[in-house]
């Protein structure tokens, strides 16, 4: 009997522990394919031969470049305009990337982040560039990891004059691109002894989803089950008393 009890107080205890713990782990996708940068016409050229045979041309190559990230780690700031998440060495602050991947033509290389990563999500945006944008939506994402071997750059930013584009950085949602949009996304590869392997991207959609992880509360609720489930099969198991034969 005691050990049944004690197994309910204890799972009672961590379910309380874990309520006040969340997971807060998004995945932002920007998807399109190779374009052409009238600016720097030879952008498209694989001169490290990371995403097929080297100095191929990724020209009109499927695009999607994916970041995974905690909202709740590095640097936050969060405001009626503005939310936004940076970390990594050259600020001070930890990482909020998880993972970034960049997938061309069917090849994936992915980064960690750990030299730079900024998340931004605003609502007011003024810019005297790209034909003058006032109070625009912003959706940035930046990630950047460097040694003495490699540098590489992923960048995916979409700003938004009509103010369609969803300004949030936890909630899911899919934009697809149209005429009120602008798309500044593409990556840099650079590899000791190589020349760099750049490529912009034409995006056609972004799409924002909460990773299904479980959280510590989840864990706890399930260790609740199992403590329950086992002080009863051991009060199950203790044999009822018998009345003794007169």
């Amino acid at each position: 009997m005691k050990i049944g009890f004690l197994a309910l107080a204890a799972s009672m205890v961590l379910c309380g522990a874990g309520e006040n713990a969340r997971a807060a782990v998004v995945e932002v996708t920007y998807r399109g394919v190779v374009v052409l940068n009238t600016d720097f016409p030879d952008w498209h050229y694989d001169r490290a031969g990371i995403f097929g045979q080297l100095g191929a041309d990724l020209l009109g190559k499927s695009f999607e470049l994916r970041f995974r990230f905690d909202t709740d780690a590095g640097r936050k700031n969060r405001s009626p305009f503005e939310s936004s998440n940076y970390g990594g060495m050259t600020t001070g602050y930890s990482t909020p990337l998880l993972v970034a991947t960049v997938t061309i033509g069917g090849s994936s290389v992915s980064i960690d982040g750990t030299f730079t990563t900024v998340i931004v999500a605003d609502s007011g945006l003024n810019t005297s560039a790209f034909g003058g944008l006032e109070n625009a939506h912003l959706q940035s994402h930046y990630a950047q990891s460097f040694n003495g071997a490699y540098n590489i750059v992923f960048e995916g930013a979409i700003y938004n004059s009509d103010r369609t584009l969803p300004t949030t950085i936890d909630r899911p949602f899919t934009y697809l691109l149209g005429p009120g949009d602008y798309s500044q996304t593409l990556v840099d590869l650079e590899y000791s002894g190589f020349g760099p392997t750049i490529a912009w991207a034409g995006v056609q959609s972004l799409t924002e989803a909460v990773v299904a992880v479980p959280e510590p509360s989840t864990w706890a609720l399930m260790l609740c089950g199992f403590l329950g489930l086992g002080g009863l099969a051991r009060l199950r198991k203790k044999p009822a008393a018998r009345l003794a034969p007169t």
